[in-house]
């Protein structure tokens, strides 16, 4: 049987997508954004429902940069865009886990 992680992440698309959200600090203060506002609507969500919004949230704000008029925002964004691949392929379940633990760590 092989090993199909990437650097400790399920796929290449799931680490590139916490690569450039641990990295970016708008794009970190969003997942936690978006995760604690998952956690105010739900007493208990699973993981994948929290990566879902998470990855829903980070894709689209890349996309807006992206078609954006700012030349380093763009650059930045076709960056992210070429560096992730498929946003389908990025494991929701593994980015809400993650996104779990960094907001109970920074509001505890």
């Amino acid at each position: 049987m092989t090993d199909d992680t990437y650097n400790g992440h399920p796929n290449r698309e799931t680490y590139m997508f916490h690569l450039h959200v641990a990295n970016d600090e708008y794009l970190q203060n969003l997942a936690h954004r978006t995760t604690r506002a998952v956690l105010a609507n739900c007493v208990d969500p699973f993981p994948s429902y929290v990566g879902e919004h998470v990855v829903a949230a980070i894709r689209d704000a890349i996309n807006e940069e992206a078609d954006s008029g700012y030349p380093p925002a763009r650059e930045f964004a076709l960056g992210a865009l070429r560096d992730i691949g498929s946003f389908w392929r990025i494991d929701e379940s593994h980015v809400g886990a993650a996104m779990l633990r960094d907001v109970a760590e920074i509001d505890a």
